[in-house]
């Protein structure tokens, strides 16, 4: 794509002047309010190209850089007779952000999702390190796991009436390491806090009557 640009002076006349474009594509204009998404495995138009269009990807290093996530559930009814139910559950989901640990310190900066997410964290949460193994000090990987299992036991002695038990545990497995000084919510005070790995039980009883 070629441009001719002519300027007009009082003084004097420019030959006009030829500026050649090669890669003709706008991702960011006059509106700061907006996201551009990048680096997405879907090409764009580009330019018409005779019958067909040309397609391109974004080869710069701005925009919002997408994170991949997965997941996967199921459960199973057993009916022991007319009265009584018992259900098996469970589901994993995983969440990756694209990147290695601690981009935005190693050179890399916010041109990865963990750079990004980890030049935002470290804003607030200070003792991001190389090496996490020191009071204080952690790695930054927002990656993260979440495993759940449950089981749940209803009992129905008469119609529209059902008595009922669930159990359900659920695994939060992360990838930080270290420790940092966080601002919890109440009642945890403003203290230094590890990253682990999280693990919670839940026990419920219900008694349902439709009516």
């Amino acid at each position: 794509m070629r441009f001719d640009v002519r300027v007009s002076k009082a003084c004097g006349h420019l030959l006009p002047t030829p500026i050649t474009v090669t890669r003709p594509e706008i991702y960011f204009g006059e509106l700061t309010s907006t996201d551009v998404y990048v680096k997405t495995r879907q090409k764009e138009f580009n330019y018409p190209q005779g019958e067909t269009n040309s397609l391109t990807s974004y080869e710069g290093t701005g925009g919002i850089v997408l994170t991949q996530a997965w997941g996967i559930r199921g459960a199973f009814n057993h009916n022991w007779d007319a009265y009584w139910i018992t259900s098996l559950f469970g589901s994993y989901s995983s969440v990756r952000y694209s990147g290695g640990s601690n981009d935005n310190i190693n050179g890399l900066g916010t041109t990865t999702a963990k750079g990004a997410y980890c030049a935002a964290f470290a804003a607030s949460h200070p003792g991001q390190a190389a090496i996490g193994n020191t009071t204080g000090n952690y790695t930054c990987n927002p990656d993260f796991n979440v495993a759940q299992l449950g089981t749940v036991t209803r009992w129905t002695p008469v119609k529209n009436l059902t008595f009922s038990a669930e159990v359900m545990w659920t695994h939060l497995d992360q990838k930080m390491a270290g420790s940092s000084v966080f601002t919890a919510t109440a009642p945890k005070p403003v203290a230094l806090y590890a990253f682990k790995d999280q693990d919670t039980f839940q026990l419920e009883l219900r008694a349902q009557r439709n009516f």
